[in-house]
């Protein structure tokens, strides 16, 4: 459906901040608020070696946020030492 709407809203032109408008915060909000998944919808699975190469981002990224002294809430990165 968010695609047959892009088309459409697409093809006529409307301009950005309505389409955003009515998508964002009709359309879409319309459906995570009405439609939910059955059994026979598809599940996307995130491979492995994806959520591997995420964590591994998001371990780096609390590292250099961590190291100025700035506390980092949430799972710990394991090389880093727990303050107390």
């Amino acid at each position: 459906m968010p695609r047959n709407l892009d088309v459409e809203f697409r093809g006529n032109g409307p301009p950005d901040e309505l389409y955003s408008r009515l998508i964002r915060n009709g359309a879409v909000m319309h459906m995570k608020n009405t439609c939910s998944p059955t059994p026979a919808d598809v599940r996307i699975a995130t491979p492995r070696r994806a959520a591997e190469a995420a964590a591994g981002c998001g371990a780096a990224a609390a590292q250099r946020i961590g190291a100025p002294g700035v506390r980092v809430l949430g799972h710990r990165c394991p090389k880093r030492p727990r303050r107390r």
